[in-house]
Parts: structure tokens; sequence; C-alpha cells
């Protein structure tokens, strides 16, 4: 028969047991299943220096699945460095067309994205919402096909910056959770960082 105090320690064990089944379990700078997201650090200038609202959106972060496992995105936001800006987070998926020998790439060809202002959803490709997304691409150096993440900044003259994206996601119905140490940049007159905004200084 089990003491008082093996009695609490056997409930201890089955609690924290039970947390840990519900709690997303961590990869980090990108690891798991989940592909190569990394995008390294972009930043986009305004279109001009008294723009009063645009919009920038970073791309090149590219879905896909390593090894069998069914993956399927839950959530993907962003951790600010410093004040936030209304953003908007997408998955724009597209396939990647050659062009014909000796001729010229059209200039809306799909490719994933480094950096644009405007309306990413005019670029080539389809769109969902990061939640419940199947991410089904296997990591392929070769694939034709590819999914990106899409972070548009809304900013103003002051600019912001994003210093990496959490992304939660399921790996088979487990809970997963990964850090892309991606940072992006809209400048502006907040950004003091020179080597990132090389105009923010004259703005």
């Amino acid at each position: 028969m089990l003491s008082g105090s093996a009695l609490l320690l056997a409930l201890a064990l089955v609690l924290s047991g039970s947390a840990l089944r519900g709690a997303p379990f961590a990869y980090a700078d990108g690891g798991g299943p989940l592909g190569p997201l990394a995008a390294g650090t972009v930043s986009l200038l305004p279109p001009t220096t008294d723009a009063s609202r645009w919009s920038a959106t970073f791309g090149s972060m590219l879905l896909c699945r390593l090894g069998g496992d069914q993956v399927t995105l839950q959530d993907v936001r962003p951790n600010w460095a410093g004040a936030s800006v209304p953003t908007d987070i997408v998955i724009r998926s597209a396939s990647v067309v050659s062009p014909a020998p000796h001729a010229q790439t059209p200039h809306n060809a799909p490719y994933p994205t480094g950096s644009l202002r405007g309306d990413p959803t005019k670029l080539p490709g389809t769109f969902a919402a990061p939640e419940g997304y199947a991410v089904t691409q296997p990591c392929e150096p070769e694939a034709r096909d590819f999914s990106e993440i899409l972070v548009t900044m809304h900013a103003g003259p002051a600019g912001a910056s994003i210093r990496s994206l959490t992304v939660d996601y399921l790996i088979d119905g487990r809970p997963a959770r990964t850090t892309v140490p991606s940072s992006f940049t809209a400048c502006g007159t907040a950004i003091d960082e020179p080597d990132i905004c090389p105009s923010a200084a004259h703005m």
C-alpha cells in the first residue's frame, strides 16, 4: 500500500504529464518537421519620405514538410521590436514557371517574394489564411510548387520592425511551435538602425 507521500508524488507525476501532453513542443530557430523558414534580415523604404500610410510586405519564408508527418498550421504571429502596427499574414501558393529557351522571364512570373510595397494579393498564385493550412509540399531542392508566408505591415511615418515570427502548428495532431529568426523592417523615423535603414537618418 502506498504511503501518503508516495500518493502525492504519483498524483504530481500524472498532472505534470497531462500538462506536458497539452503544451506545444518548441523547436528552436525554425527547426522541426516544418521545413526551413528563415528569410534573414530584410528592410523596405517607404515610397516617399512623407508617406502617411503604406504597406510593406515580406516573404520568402517557404513552407515545406520534412518527413511523412502531417503538418497543419495553427497560427503565425509577429514578435515586435518596438511598437506594433496593423499586420496581415497570409499563405501564398504558386508554381515556378520556366521561360522558353532564350526567352526573357515574364515580369509577373511566380517566384517567392523578397519584399514589395502595396497589395501582395496582386501577385500570381492563390492565398489562404494560416489557420488550418495543411503543409503538403515536401522539402525538395527541385520542387516547382511552393508556399510562402507573407507578412504585410501597414506602417506610418514612424515605420515598424518585427524581430521574429512564432509559428504554431500540429504534427499528426500534436501541438508544436517554432520561432523563425527572421527580421522585417518597414523603415521610418522611429527606426534608428543605419545598417538596416540607410536613409532613416534623413527622413
